[in-house]
């Protein structure tokens, strides 16, 4: 994927077709993600370990508007360019794979109130850091779309699994989410577990006194804790590898 990244002119990645199995493959998808960098900070530090630099977002309640207001706000790197993107671009147009027993209405139950959006960036490494920040480039999809329905769009048909996936403050209940993300049992994960295998990494946490040691997705086990994710905040994200292959 980095090679693909750093071969892509500025006019090839404004102006041409998305390379979106390029961009699936070893990446790490984020749903009810706001406009939380964090999990691109810990990647890019670890990328000799974990080698992702494609990454997926989606959230229905960011809004396209709050997302350009944030987009170059990545350390260390500046936004080479970035584009807005036709549902055709992501396969939006397509129908969607559901597990049995979910309502499809269900995965357009805040449609009313949140404006779909589609955008691709490619950020680059500012010239005064070096490789130990993280790699050359990276990029990110980020959708206006629900979590476990942009999961159906995108790797089940394509028939791709993410390498790593995040869960961290998801918002369920009274943080607008419909659905609980950290079920095993909910539509999410239901919707991973239509694909041959799970990713490799998992992020879970949040904000809170809770140590995030909970993590009940079968056959993951914790390999790190990232204390000081909120610096101004208590709270905290475990990372899980999975233990199965």
């Amino acid at each position: 994927m980095i090679e693909h990244l750093l071969a892509l002119s500025i006019n090839d990645i404004e102006f041409g077709n998305l390379p979106l199995n390029d961009l699936l493959v070893d990446s790490l998808y984020y749903p009810a993600c706001d406009i939380d960098g964090g999990v691109v900070k810990y990647c890019n530090e670890h990328f000799d370990e974990m080698g992702i630099c494609s990454y997926i977002y989606a959230d229905y309640a960011t809004g396209e508007d709050r997302l350009e207001e944030y987009l170059d706000g990545f350390r260390g790197y500046s936004l080479l360019v970035a584009r807005t993107l036709r549902p055709s671009d992501i396969g939006a147009d397509k129908p969607l794979q559901m597990p049995d027993g979910i309502d499809p209405k269900e995965y357009l139950r805040y449609r009313q109130n949140w404006k779909p959006f589609a955008k691709g960036a490619v950020f680059e490494r500012d010239i005064e850091f070096g490789e130990e920040h993280g790699p050359e480039r990276f990029s990110l999809l980020y959708l206006g779309a629900e979590g476990a329905a942009a999961y159906s769009g995108l790797y089940l048909a394509n028939k791709i699994m993410p390498k790593a996936m995040a869960v961290i403050q998801p918002g369920t209940g009274f943080g607008l989410n419909w659905t609980d993300f950290k079920d095993f049992n909910a539509p999410l994960a239901k919707t991973v577990r239509m694909g041959d295998r799970m990713p490799e990494y998992f992020f879970y946490g949040g904000i809170g006194s809770s140590d995030y040691v909970d993590f009940e997705w079968p056959g993951y086990a914790m390999i790190a804790r990232i204390s000081d994710y909120y610096p101004k905040s208590e709270g905290a994200v475990t990372i899980w590898r999975n233990i199965n292959g």
